[in-house]
């Protein structure tokens, strides 16, 4: 629940700090550049679609991960695409 409320602010010094408290950044950049990268259409970030992604909280930190998840449209994308088609993000 803390990365949902830290995710809810808006941009600057405050949304900054919560997510370093709340996330794994290091680990969900990798996970997000690894999903773009494979082109994976119908996945969070993929073309508008919010769904598809999967959040796992440690417990002996409690920071939340990005779990690449349902990847059966991977290498859909073009090359040359958008690294964020999503127009939300």
């Amino acid at each position: 629940m803390t990365a949902l409320r830290a995710l809810g602010q808006a941009a600057g010094p405050n949304f900054d700090s919560a997510t370093a408290v709340a996330l794994d950044v290091d680990e969900w950049l990798r996970a997000y550049a690894a999903s773009a990268l494979v082109g994976a259409g119908d996945n969070y970030g993929g073309d508008n679609a919010q769904h598809n992604l999967q959040l796992y909280t440690r417990p002996e930190d409690q920071k939340t991960l990005f779990v690449i998840w349902d990847t059966d449209f991977a290498f859909v994308r073009g090359a040359t695409d958008s690294i964020t088609a999503n127009s939300e993000l």
